[in-house]
């Protein structure tokens, strides 16, 4: 019986605590963190731009010194993301991206032969999930202002072998994980819509290494690098919303 009663006497404390109040309109949380005024805010992004891939593997020829990479033409980059800003100047964002680039076999011999270039051996697509936070140099409602975000993502790399003989095997959907930072410059065309220049790096689990794995078919693999870099340049739109206006939003800007 005692523990029933403890039971609800709990319950109905967490109710309390998560529920807004005048005093704490964030409910719990807000207990926690004194957010100043006019934070957190919030936000969502539709981007679009070009996007690549680093060296994937290093192959070698028996008996020669011949050797080509697997690398990857620019392709199209695409994604969204939802954000909050949680203080002056700080913010907190899920984002997603999706890649497409068409892979090749690029000679890597130093003798600027072409012999072993190979091209259309494949599609290789990455859908990037990553946990990014972002600090602005200046105010964020400046007109102008420089940021830059760092975070964690997971990826799932899928390869569309419809290239040249079927040169690489398809092992199904990889998983991998990785970093992700990016420099970009904002402007806001209103208060509450922004467009933003962006260069976003990742350095992500090269789906080429490991036990489960795509593979290639022929060559004799030197080098499996573990992490392989992806570079995404996107034109960025943002929509602001959340944010109080009158009193609250005055001095929130101080």
């Amino acid at each position: 019986m005692l523990k029933r009663y403890a039971l609800r006497a709990g319950a109905l404390g967490l109710g309390l605590a998560l529920a807004p109040t005048a005093a704490s309109p964030q409910g719990f949380l807000g207990g926690l963190i004194h957010w100043p005024a006019g934070f957190p805010y919030y936000s969502i992004d539709a981007y679009a731009g070009i996007g690549g891939y680093g060296r994937f593997l290093l192959q070698g020829t028996p008996g020669t010194i011949e050797q080509r990479a697997l690398e990857s033409d620019m392709g199209f980059s695409f994604g969204g993301a939802l954000g909050a800003m949680v203080f002056p100047r700080t913010g907190l964002k899920l984002s997603v991206n999706h890649t497409s680039a068409d892979l090749r076999y690029n000679d890597d011999t130093g003798n600027n032969s072409d012999l072993l270039d190979l091209d259309g051996i494949g599609t290789l697509g990455s859908t990037v999930l990553s946990v990014e936070a972002t600090r602005y140099l200046f105010r964020e409602k400046r007109r102008f202002t420089p940021y830059a975000s760092a975070g964690y993502a997971v990826t799932w790399w899928n390869l569309s072998d419809e290239g040249v003989n079927g040169v690489l095997i398809d092992n199904g959907t990889e998983f991998r994980g990785g970093v992700v930072g990016a420099l970009g410059l904002q402007y806001h065309v209103t208060r509450d819509v922004a467009v933003r220049l962006e260069a976003t790096g990742y350095s992500l689990g090269n789906p080429f290494t490991g036990s489960d794995s795509f593979r290639p078919r022929t060559g004799f693999t030197i080098d499996e690098p573990t992490k392989v870099r992806q570079s995404v340049y996107k034109l960025n739109v943002a929509y602001m919303f959340g944010r109080p206006s009158g009193p609250r939003a005055r001095a929130g800007r101080r």
